[in-house]
């Protein structure tokens, strides 16, 4: 049968048990430029032999060996090969193209175990099974030696794209959705099986939907939010059917958030999509931008305030709109008839008179003008208009504020999905 090649030079990992041929059949038919042995401390005098006996084919000097400690204990295999990802890293540093055949044939059906569960993130690798067409004990023992023939395929897991999907669930729960989505390209343009290349694009789409929702275009994400819905299938062919059930679930009541954020600004739900944007940002301990986040919620609760009560805009604020009793004093700072702009602390002013029972809560969190207001250390910080670091303290009492103003709790927020690739 034909062989997938691997690329050169060719690094050789075998488990050894008892019976030298599949091992020796291994390395004739691969060629390897370097081997490395894993053993337990019975056979590491059948590797010797090995080598021994192939010297033409290897030399001593190219050999490395790896060795565990009880052969029939998983978790103590897996801890003992734990090595080899090191030695795959080295050798595909120093050669360019360089190939890795991982062969499970020889040792205990443990030791074959453990090294499969080690290659499985090694990606372009070959996994290689010696078998034989005649075994003694009346077809029920070892392979006779001299009948071995080699099977073998390119790694199982990263050939059904199985291990670009656990590293692309990773990313996305942690909101980096981009480097995603480039995992997701990649696996997609490594596989040539065409169901398995439809999979992956929707991974593709759906890492596209939330980094757009994560940027504020929330035009885009319900363009792929639609795009998405006619991937189902290869959504759930990728994730699994438990998993893209729960995802589906929530991404449905997500739908309804997306169309109310794409209606004219400013509306509560843009103040909820900032702050729930900003806690994705205190996750990841980015203070600065979680910050800018909710200072521009606080703006925006006033924003919306104002508009409800009849003034659409802060940039273009008519006198005639303001209460009555504020319209000398606001008259008077710009010195003219034409409309006001009004920043933060002026917007607040307005939306304070409109609505008086927000003021304790903005006494309570010092928004106001002041050296002990978070929003004055904001303001010194590198996102803004100086070049100091916001501190998590300042940041929490922002998320603090911001809530109170809005009169939410953290429960109210709306949360991204993430990937439960296992049932719960």
């Amino acid at each position: 049968m034909s062989q997938p090649v691997p690329g050169f030079p060719r690094l050789l990992i075998a488990t050894v048990g008892g019976s030298p041929g599949p091992v020796k059949a291994s390395i004739q038919h691969w060629e390897p430029d370097r081997v490395h042995f894993v053993t337990s401390q019975e056979t590491q005098q059948v590797a010797r032999g090995i080598l021994r006996e192939l010297e033409k084919n290897l030399s001593a000097g190219a050999v490395d060996w790896s060795s565990v400690s009880n052969p029939d204990d998983l978790k103590s295999c897996l801890r003992d090969m734990r090595e080899l990802d090191v030695a795959v890293r080295r050798w595909r540093s120093a050669y360019e193209g360089a190939g890795v055949i991982v062969d499970l044939t020889g040792g205990t059906k443990t030791m074959a175990a453990a090294l499969a569960l080690i290659a499985r993130p090694w990606p372009g690798s070959i996994w290689s099974y010696v078998g034989g067409r005649k075994r003694g004990n009346g077809g029920a023992g070892m392979v006779v030696e001299g009948t071995e023939f080699v099977v073998s395929g390119a790694n199982p897991w990263d050939a059904l794209g199985y291990q670009a999907v656990e590293e692309f669930s990773t990313l996305f729960n942690r909101y980096a959705f981009a480097a995603a989505k480039d995992l997701a390209i990649q696996a997609r343009n490594r596989s040539q099986d065409p169901a398995r290349k439809r999979a992956l694009t929707s991974l593709v789409t759906l890492a596209e939907l939330f980094d757009a929702w994560d940027r504020f275009d929330h035009e885009e994400a319900g363009k792929k939010y639609q795009a998405l819905a006619g991937q189902r299938n290869d959504l759930r062919e990728a994730l699994g059917r438990d998993p893209e059930s729960r995802l589906w679930e929530i991404l449905e009541a997500l739908e309804t958030h997306l169309v109310e954020l794409r209606e004219d600004p400013p509306s509560w739900a843009h103040v909820c999509d900032l702050i729930a944007n900003a806690q994705r940002r205190m996750v990841e301990s980015r203070w600065d931008d979680a910050t800018a986040r909710l200072y521009r919620a606080i703006e925006a609760i006033a924003q919306v305030i104002l508009k409800e009560h009849g003034i659409p805009s802060t940039a273009r604020v008519r006198l005639e709109d303001l209460p009555e009793e504020l319209r000398t004093e606001f008259h008077g700072r710009v010195g003219g008839d034409g409309p006001l702009s009004l920043a933060l602390q002026q917007a607040w002013k307005v939306a304070l008179h409109f609505e008086p029972r927000r003021k304790p809560a903005f006494k309570r969190h010092r928004l106001g003008p002041g050296k002990d207001s978070p929003l004055n250390e904001r303001n010194q910080s590198i996102l803004a208009h100086g070049f100091r670091l916001v501190s998590p303290r300042t940041c929490q009492k922002m998320m603090e504020a911001a809530l109170d103003l809005a009169g939410l709790t953290k429960d109210d927020l709306l949360q991204f999905p993430t990937i439960e690739l296992h049932a719960p």
